[in-house]
Parts: C-alpha cells; structure tokens; sequence
C-alpha cells in the first residue's frame, strides 16, 4: 500500500496512485491513469452506503444521534374515554334527548354548540342550530325518544369526544307527517371554557331490519 494521508474525508478515505490494484478494483481508471505519472494522491469515495454507516457509527447508530432501541415498543393508546367523562358524555346526550321532547328551545340552546349542525335521520337533511330550534317553534315535536346508553361507546381525544349510541324514536312535522325508527348516532361534542360539553354535531342512521339480525 502506497503513503497514507493523515486526514480523510468522512464520505470516503485516502490513498496514493502508487497502489495500483485498489483503484483498478474501484473501477477508478480513467482518474488513475491521470494521475499516475504525476504522482498526485487522488480521494478515492467509500463504497454505496459506507459514508452513511460511518456517520451512523459516529453518532451511535441514530440519524439523530441517539443510539436506537429496537426492544422498545410503543405503547397503544385507548381512546375510550374514562368512567366520569363517559358518566358525563351520556348525561349531556339524556339532556339533549329530554330537551327535545319537551320541546324546550332554551334548554337546547345551552346544550348546543352556536356551530351545530345535525343531519337528519329521515331525509339526511344537514341542519343548523338555528333551523333545528326554529322548527320546534313551528310545530316539529318528539313524543319520544328511548336511549340505550349501556351499548353507547364513548371516546375523548383531547377537547373532543364522540358518543355513538342507539335510540328509538318518533317525531312529527308542524303538517302532521311522523317518522318513527330505531336509529344509530354519532354525537361530537366539544369541551366549554366551564369544564362542560356543548354538542357540536349529531348524525342519525336508520337501523334496517338486515342489520338488527
């Protein structure tokens, strides 16, 4: 092997055209044959991958310098909300629930969230706040509405939460036209500056008699 130099490059490493075999190995030799008769020390780069292990090395096996742990596993995190915001959650769906068949346009009011909309479970109609309280003004009612609240699953994922649950309900236009079905929901709340929830979205879904089986 022909003279080193004391520095080398961190992508690659030294060596003298004196040493024939490494750079006819290297398929380096057009820039040997240059250089060969002048003597000059040609940098000569690492092979695919090498530079990059190297820095890996340097910094303990991490592109970001830290060593890797490959034992380590990420823990799954539950969105299931805990027992007292799940207690809360389905006491602001009852309110919501009670509120409409009483008919009470200010209960609901607070209830609500002033960006609510709700789709509804008959026509898919999306309908805001505004429309949903100005129509109980004119006439719309619910006679009923029966919560199963033991099958609801009910998730937070920071200021949000999410209550799917089942009832079974029947409501009436001003002009007389009912609609009666067992239905599933998707309720999005969001969190109040008072450590309460306003209910920003409702969805109903008609449960058909295929998916009761």
């Amino acid at each position: 092997m022909g003279a080193e130099f004391e520095q080398e490059p961190h992508a690659g490493f030294v060596a003298t055209v004196d040493d024939d075999r490494f750079f006819r190995t290297a398929c380096h030799r057009t820039a040997f044959a240059a250089c060969r008769g002048a003597g000059r020390p040609i940098i000569a780069p690492a092979p695919p991958g090498e530079g990059l292990r190297r820095r890996r090395e340097d910094h303990g096996g991490s592109r970001l310098g830290r060593p890797l742990d490959h034992s380590r596993k990420r823990t799954p995190v539950s969105l299931i909300a805990n027992p007292d915001d799940r207690a809360s959650l389905l006491d602001h769906d009852q309110r919501f629930f009670d509120a409409l068949v009483a008919a009470d346009t200010a209960r609901l009011d607070g209830l609500l969230d002033e960006e609510f909309i709700l789709v509804a479970v008959n026509d898919g109609a999306a309908v805001t706040k505004a429309q949903l309280l100005g129509a109980i003004d004119g006439g719309l009612r619910f006679p009923a509405i029966e919560s199963h609240h033991a099958d609801a699953v009910v998730r937070r994922v920071g200021d949000a939460a999410i209550v799917v649950g089942r009832t079974s309900m029947n409501f009436s236009d001003a002009d007389g036209t009912s609609f009666t079905s067992g239905s599933r929901y998707t309720h999005v709340f969001a969190a109040d500056a008072t450590g309460g929830w306003r209910l920003v979205s409702a969805q109903g879904t008609q449960i058909t008699p295929s998916a009761q089986q």
